[in-house]
C-alpha cells in the first residue's frame, strides 16, 4: 500500500463533507425561499434530488459500515 492511498481517501472524504455541507446550506436557503413565495418546478425538483442524495449517501455509508 502506497502513501498516496490514505491521502486520496482523505481528500475524497473532505470533498464529500464539503458537498454535504454545501447541500445543507442550499436546502436551508430553499426552505427560506419557500416561506416567502412558491418554489418553481426547478427549485422543487432540486429539493427532491438533494433529499434523495442525502438518503442514498446515508444508505451507502451505512452498508459500507456493515460490510467492514
Amino acid at each position: 500500500m502506497s502513501i498516496t492511498t490514505p491521502i486520496l481517501q482523505n481528500m475524497n472524504m473532505i470533498g464529500i463533507l464539503l458537498m454535504l455541507v454545501g447541500n445543507a446550506f442550499y436546502l436551508m436557503h430553499l426552505r427560506k425561499v419557500r416561506r416567502e413565495r412558491a418554489l418553481t418546478i426547478r427549485e422543487s425538483l432540486l429539493v427532491v434530488v438533494a433529499q434523495a442524495g442525502y438518503l442514498l449517501w446515508a444508505g451507502s455509508h451505512f452498508l459500507e459500515m456493515l460490510s467492514t
